[in-house]
């Protein structure tokens, strides 16, 4: 039992290392965009400028390098990627900097103008294990001026704390998203329901990836200019969730809503487990204070006793007055075979054998004393 607590006490540790919060990250962030003529930078002006106000190192560049595995960056953008995702980008660089917390966003586009680059974010995705997001492959038009800013804006808004001071969000033309937790919902204009327009998926490092299916109403650019024009300050109505994807994914969150935050709770997806509960007989550290089942004997059944609990039989039978008793804390084996065998005034202990025993030579006297009358 000792041997099966200690693997366990390894295992948890382990276990809180992988999943504990992510480590403090750099100021940087960087945009992969595929244009080199200077188009990017004028599609992400709003967005840079937004991140640059809260202390952000931006960097607009047509691939992603070696530097987001070094700790300097904090984010990580990739917008409608280009052919040329090399094996060190895909298998080196990106896990590497998912596993240090980094926070990674792919941006879509509706499937019917970019297809090609849709699908290379798929082979992205497909390549970072331990998520479910899936980029669909349809085309969704909820703007219907084609790309125009008309329509008024989804306030389908998912609580998160990526979506946080977050009222509406002015969509372009766009597919939509499945699996992870939804950040932005809206509704379809042709009445079929409701789709998903981001998402989030939280990886057991603290890293996160986030899939955007709209791309225009994302990164700005003639969009932002139609919906200017139409009197829609996008920068504005965008900008707490600009700002919110570069907060630091060290600070703590209370993911199972227990109360406690992720720097104090060793187990932020399970609300049973954090520093106010008691510590049961389970194999974990529910109380979180670094031990696991303290107070618990052997068998885990916290009587103190020897016996196994969730053995049939080994419950002897109480009506002798001898032997363990799962529901007497005073009758088990613990009790009844020890023995306080000291010397000169210590009094001593007997279990029920040596009651017996000692109870047998005065049974012997008292029958040779009836028959010699």
């Amino acid at each position: 039992m000792r041997m099966a607590a200690l693997l366990a006490t390894l295992v948890l540790a382990l276990t809180t290392l992988w999943a504990a919060p992510a480590q403090a990250l750099g100021d940087k962030v960087i945009i992969n965009c595929r244009h080199t003529n200077g188009v990017c930078l004028k599609d992400f002006t709003a967005f840079s400028a937004a991140l640059t106000a809260v202390g952000a190192e931006v960097e607009v560049r047509t691939d992603v390098p070696s530097i987001i595995e070094s700790g300097d960056v904090r984010l990580l953008v990739i917008a409608l990627p280009m052919d040329g995702w090399d094996t060190p980008t895909r298998s080196i660089y990106i896990p590497s900097f998912l596993s240090q917390g980094g926070r990674l966003v792919f941006l879509a586009d509706n499937e019917g103008l970019e297809s090609e680059t849709n699908q290379r974010i798929r082979e992205m995705l497909a390549f970072i294990p331990n998520h479910d997001l899936v980029l669909e492959q349809t085309t969704l038009n909820p703007n219907s001026a084609n790309g125009g800013c008309q329509d008024a804006p989804t306030t389908m808004i998912q609580g998160d704390p990526l979506t946080a001071g977050l009222n509406e969000w002015y969509l372009g033309a766009v597919s939509s998203v499945i699996g992870g937790d939804a950040l932005i919902n809206f509704q379809r204009d042709d009445g079929l329901g409701q789709e998903t327009l981001a998402a989030v998926a939280r990886l057991g490092s603290g890293g996160e990836i986030v899939l955007f299916s709209d791309v225009d109403g994302f990164m700005g650019g003639d969009f932002q200019d139609a919906c200017a024009t139409a009197g829609n300050d996008v920068p504005a109505a965008h900008e707490a969730l600009w700002q919110n994807l570069f907060d630091d994914q060290s600070s703590a969150v209370d993911g199972d809503n227990d109360g406690y935050d992720s720097d104090e709770d060793c187990d932020d997806q399970n609300p049973n487990v954090n520093p106010g509960v008691d510590e049961e007989c389970n194999g974990i550290d529910d109380n979180c204070d670094g031990m696991i089942d303290e107070g618990c004997d052997d068998d885990d059944d916290a009587t103190g006793d020897d016996d196994d609990a969730t053995t049939p039989g080994d419950d002897d039978d109480s009506t002798t007055g001898f032997g363990d008793d799962d529901d007497d804390s005073f009758r088990d084996d613990s009790q009844w075979n020890s023995c306080n065998c000291g010397g000169g005034d210590e009094g001593v202990a007997l279990g029920p054998g040596a009651a017996v025993l000692a109870v047998l030579p005065i049974g012997g006297l008292l029958i040779r004393r009836r028959r010699r009358s």
